[in-house]
């Protein structure tokens, strides 16, 4: 698959993180499929972690004077630290108020990239909201893919259900609060206020899922102003595709003759990623399948199992992990809240079933009966049964195995997903090029210019 290349432009993706974290890789395996297609694609992001020469961390260009902040700014950078802190305790993610001391000149990222069009990503605690937005020209795209909720909420990442983003936000159960004008209020605030001066016509926002296009649409900040896109997540269906079992539960110290259950999470401790109902259907699973074992990927410590445990730790190297994936016989995603999970994905292209609660995107990835199963959210009892159904049939799960490869490279690849940008790209290019001949023409200045010579 190929990109039009006739149509020039230069892309600046801004995230927090190159290879590190799903939004991060997301980011970085798009910017860089984009530069095979023949597309100008720079990053620029918090922390730089490979060795790309298009990738540029954020310190590059701050503002000099960037750790000259008021004492409000101050203050209100402590009490956010105190609250992702109480986050990172009550095992959820990190509590953003939109603000950050870093300082980033819009003069600056013009003079180092020259870009047409800004792609936001994950940007919390690596963007001032207000500075930001505010510092950009009137008439420059801006792209940003949703990879969680935190753009319109009050702060959180992930609501948990609470709903209260679709109102102003306040009471955040997240931090503890009962009172309506806390944190996750002011914040919401600010975001309202910023976002009610912006043009709706230079900013679309981008869904991995569905569900998340959804939340986004319903949301207070966001509603019925902005364009919202649903473009799910790609990954490199080369790199992860399937390798021999028996060759990969190898190398991994794995018994071939195994039930093997893989859980994938960046942190394994992380509430929302389900540990606790799965430790719960695991221990049921044990009293079925004594030769089960868990395969987990991922930092911390996800709890005492009753299975066999082989943790991996946390790897970006995509070649290793095809081969954790090839040693499974069924992905375990017990989410209790998710957008578009890549780890269903990369599981998929590597011709793996995966089983898990029927929440956020994951319905949109699994299809119950072809390429796994589907439980109620939250229902331990009911995932442990899927999960028995699957590996006390082992020729029902390498049945699926061609399905979900199939189904992988058909609808989620990298190549689809960077065409996908690309063509939307060029049509905001096209539609803001055409509101500045507009713009011109009712000013007048059109008038001054030399007419056309016509084409002979």
């Amino acid at each position: 698959m190929s990109v039009d290349t006739d149509r020039s432009f230069g892309v600046l993706h801004v995230s927090t993180d190159d290879v590190a974290g799903g939004a991060g890789r997301c980011a970085y395996f798009v910017h860089g499929r984009l530069r095979q297609f023949g597309v100008d694609s720079r990053m620029l992001v918090g922390r730089k972690q490979s060795d790309d020469p298009f990738v540029r961390p954020l310190s590059e260009i701050e503002n000099p004077r960037a750790g000259i902040v008021t004492k409000a700014r101050r203050f209100a950078g402590r009490r956010v630290r105190r609250l992702r802190s109480s986050a990172q305790r009550a095992g959820t993610e990190p509590f953003s108020d939109g603000r950050s001391q870093r300082d980033i000149q819009w003069t600056g990222i013009q003079a180092r990239f020259g870009c047409s069009l800004v792609h936001l990503h994950r940007v919390e605690g690596m963007l001032d909201y207000g500075r930001f937005f505010r510092n950009l020209p009137s008439d420059l795209p801006i792209a940003w893919t949703l990879h969680d909720m935190n753009a319109f909420t009050g702060g959180c990442p992930y609501d948990f259900g609470c709903g209260r983003y679709r109102d102003r936000c306040g009471a955040c159960p997240q931090i503890d609060s009962s009172t309506e004008e806390d944190a996750s209020r002011r914040t919401w605030s600010r975001k309202r206020r910023l976002f009610a001066r912006m043009d709706p016509d230079r900013l679309h926002l981008v869904a991995p899922s569905g569900w998340m296009a959804h939340q986004a649409r319903h949301s207070s900040l966001f509603g019925e102003r902005f364009r919202v896109s649903v473009i799910p997540n790609g990954v490199d269906t080369d790199a992860f595709a399937p390798r021999d079992t028996a060759g990969a539960r190898s190398i991994l110290g794995i018994p071939v003759d195994a039930r093997v259950i893989l859980f994938v999470s960046p942190s394994l401790a992380n509430r929302r990623k389900g540990g606790a109902p799965l430790l719960e259907a695991l221990g049921r699973v044990r009293l079925q399948l004594p030769d089960a074992q868990l395969l987990t990927l991922g930092k911390g410590n996800l709890g005492k199992s009753d299975l066999p445990h082989t943790p991996i730790g946390y790897t970006s190297d995509q070649r290793l992990l095809s081969v954790v994936y090839s040693a499974a016989d069924v992905l375990v995603v017990p989410s209790l809240q998710d957008n578009l999970p890549t780890t269903v994905i990369e599981a998929m292209a590597c011709g793996v079933p995966t089983v898990g609660f029927d929440v956020g995107g994951v319905p949109e990835m699994v299809r119950p009966g072809h390429t796994g199963a589907l439980a109620p959210a939250g229902d331990a009892e009911a995932l442990a049964e899927e999960i028995l159904e699957l590996l006390a049939t082992p020729t029902r799960a390498t049945r699926m195995g061609p399905e979900c490869r199939a189904d992988a490279v058909r609808r989620f690849s990298l190549d689809l997903q960077a065409r996908r940008y690309s063509d939307l790209y060029a049509e905001l290019l096209d539609f803001s090029a055409s509101r500045s001949r507009a713009a011109e023409y009712r000013s007048g200045r059109a008038l001054d210019r030399p007419p056309r010579r016509a084409r002979s």
